[in-house]
């Protein structure tokens, strides 16, 4: 009968195990997203625009289409330069480059377009988008350089987390994981949503 429990205990640890893990995975987020409207000159919004989105590093293209209020979502991106071209018969086609778009952005980039024929394009050089309306997510990029020059204690990367605006590292817990929480926010440590990539 000790076998029979000992058995049960450890199928039973592997169940909740394996219901845990979905959670502590929801973190790892390493993209954003680019949203907005498209408006004709008058300020009409304009249905069944395409909007093909590229990553100038890698050349990779998303295409999506307003919808009947004028309004467009990407799916996640990966962090990058991007180009973005809105083109829909009657109108001009119109080019923003230099988006630059940072772990966990909701950027709201809304077009005008201007009348006339496809062929014929308006070219406009994006600008820092200096206050995120979208969301309340907030995400930081460390540039490579500064990791490397910063002094870190082991090289415990969870450390950079707290040169982060809000973020510090809290008491110990007396666990084992004392140096891989960090509080961002008022937040409790364990709650936090933050995602590290390489």
């Amino acid at each position: 009968m000790n076998k029979l429990s000992t058995g049960k205990s450890v199928v039973l640890a592997l169940l909740l195990g394996l219901m845990l893990f979905p959670v502590l995975v929801h973190a790892q987020q390493d993209t954003g997203t680019i949203v907005g409207t498209v408006f004709d000159p008058g300020g009409a919004v304009v249905p069944g625009a395409m909007v093909r989105v590229t990553n100038t590093g890698t050349n990779i293209s998303v295409s999506v289409t307003t919808d009947n209020s004028g309004f467009f979502n990407t799916p996640p991106l990966r962090i990058g330069i991007y180009r973005m071209e809105v083109e829909v018969s009657g109108f001009k086609k119109s080019v923003r480059d230099g988006i630059a778009l940072r772990v966990q952005d909701r950027l709201n980039l809304d077009v005008r377009l201007e009348v006339g024929e496809v062929t014929q394009t308006v070219d406009v050089t994006a600008t820092e988008v200096l206050l995120q309306t979208q969301t309340s997510s907030v995400g930081q990029i460390m540039e490579t350089q500064t990791i490397v020059d910063l002094p870190l204690n082991g090289r415990n990367y969870i450390q950079l987390i707290a040169l982060t605006a809000g973020a510090f590292v809290p008491q110990p817990m007396n666990t084992i994981w004392n140096d891989q929480f960090v509080a961002i926010n008022g937040n409790r440590a364990m709650l936090n949503s933050s995602c590290w990539t390489a």
